[in-house]
């Protein structure tokens, strides 16, 4: 069989431009913090940092899971579980940025069903009480446990009228070969830093709007003057003067290493 070469130097000319984009940036990573209040017109909804962590919105890092993949940011998780519902077993998990957390089926039933949800027909999705204060969906990795309080797993669509941000996998479209997609749910309850050159994702606890500190760490970044569907891109300043056009450089940078990210934000945040 005859390789794809057409296919293959495409790949090559990608993976080039990559390496030129990292070589632009302090580190070789990028950092995103998702607002976990209600956003509001004109309010930032969350921010992308390049090249840096984000010492403004978020915390230091806790806890860094390595990368089981060479596609996807994925990585491997011991069990899920919500109140007296266990699920001990190791799994692939990638992390996506759809506005739910989608898994196995009949695992997602049992969550939903834990959680005092109700399914909406035979479409995958489930209606919850949005005054419903449900116990944290716990994700175990090694000896570390994630927690997602119950205000991330609820999503408002009317007065008193809720969707419960679990969805099974069986149903929309899905990439790779993980067993649970964990979306924007986590990504609001945790800031994220997605650190390329060692091949791991970073975790840490956002810091709350009343704590924010708005004289340093404003200081050591700036921000895009174009925002995109309610996220306010947010970069590093770099040793030497950036132009416009190489924050739209940057801005690619997040679309090649991760392709669904900018239509996943628009999807949640329009």
């Amino acid at each position: 069989m005859q390789p794809d070469l057409p296919r293959i130097v495409q790949r090559e000319r990608s993976i080039y431009k990559i390496e030129r984009i990292l070589e632009a940036l302090r580190e070789p990573l990028f950092s995103v913090w998702l607002a976990s209040r209600k956003v509001g017109n004109g309010e930032p909804g969350g921010a992308i940092t390049y090249g840096a962590l984000d010492n403004y919105n978020c915390d230091p890092v806790f806890q860094y899971e390595n990368i089981s993949s060479d596609v996807f940011y994925q990585f491997k998780i011991d069990g899920v579980s919500l109140r007296e519902f266990k699920r001990e077993r190791s799994e692939e998990a990638m992390l996506h940025f759809s506005n739910s957390i989608r898994g196995p089926t009949a695992i997602i039933e049992e969550l939903a069903k834990t959680a005092g949800a109700l399914p909406i027909g035979e479409n995958g999705f489930y209606y919850i009480d949005c005054e419903n204060n449900f116990p944290p969906l716990q994700i175990t990795v090694g000896p570390t446990v994630y927690s997602i309080e119950n205000d991330k797993l609820r999503i408002k669509v009317e007065d008193g009228y809720c969707l419960l941000a679990l969805s099974p996998t069986d149903e929309g479209p899905t990439f790779g070969s993980s067993a649970w997609y964990f979306g924007i749910p986590l990504m609001r309850q945790y800031c994220t830093v997605f650190d390329v050159e060692k091949r791991r994702i970073g975790f840490a606890k956002p810091i709350p709007d009343e704590t924010k500190s708005s004289t340093t760490a404003r200081r050591s970044t700036i921000r895009s003057t174009k925002s995109y569907t309610g996220v306010v891109p947010q970069m590093t300043t770099p040793s030497t003067p950036t132009t416009s056009g190489g924050r739209g450089l940057l801005f690619l940078f997040s679309c090649i290493i991760f392709p669904i990210f900018l239509h996943c934000f628009g999807f949640y945040f329009i």
